[in-house]
Order: structure tokens, then C-alpha cells, then sequence
């Protein structure tokens, strides 16, 4: 309910959860996941890349995202 209409939600599998946020730039959607940490931080294991510089495909951004976030921990 707190997207926009432009953004895109989706489960992915084991309670993996993936957000794209469209037509928001790298600084502001880790504005986004920065607000969700003070949430969740316990529960998010999470990461910010970007389209095209993280991967050209939704597949190679996922592993990209993967990497980033094992390294937050």
C-alpha cells in the first residue's frame, strides 16, 4: 500500500521478497531501504543497485543485490 503505482512488488521463493522501484535513481531508493531498516532491521537482509550499472537484466541485478546484501552482514 505504500508504493506508488509505478513500483513493482513480487515474491520471489524461501521469503525472499524483491521491490523495484522505477524511475527512482540509486541515491533515492537507499533514501528507501534506509527508512526500512529502522523498521525491519532485525528481519531485512537488503541492497540497492541499480539499472544498468548493477546488471543489465533483472537476473544479473538479483545476483548483484544477493552480493551486496551478504556483504552488509
Amino acid at each position: 500500500e505504500h508504493l506508488r503505482d509505478t513500483d513493482l512488488a513480487g515474491y520471489l521463493n524461501n521469503g525472499h521478497f524483491v521491490v523495484i522501484l522505477t524511475e527512482t535513481g540509486v541515491e533515492g531508493a537507499s533514501i528507501v531501504l534506509w527508512r526500512a531498516l529502522e523498521v525491519f532491521a532485525s528481519e531485512l537482509d537488503a541492497a540497492v543497485v541499480g539499472y544498468p550499472a548493477d546488471g543489465d537484466c533483472f537476473d544479473a541485478l538479483l545476483e548483484a543485490a544477493k552480493a551486496r546484501a551478504s556483504q552488509r552482514t
